[in-house]
């Protein structure tokens, strides 16, 4: 019971680790369309 408890609290630390990833992405595109658009703006 307890190997199985653990071994899900891995898969969970790495699934919430790609999704922070995968935050980290999406943000830092949002803010290079953001800069983008200022560019194109001016």
């Amino acid at each position: 019971m307890a190997i199985g408890e653990n071994q899900s609290k891995i898969e969970f630390s790495k699934n919430l680790k790609s999704l922070r990833m995968g935050l980290n992405g999406v943000e830092k595109i949002l803010t290079d369309m953001a800069i983008g658009i200022k560019i194109s703006m001016k």
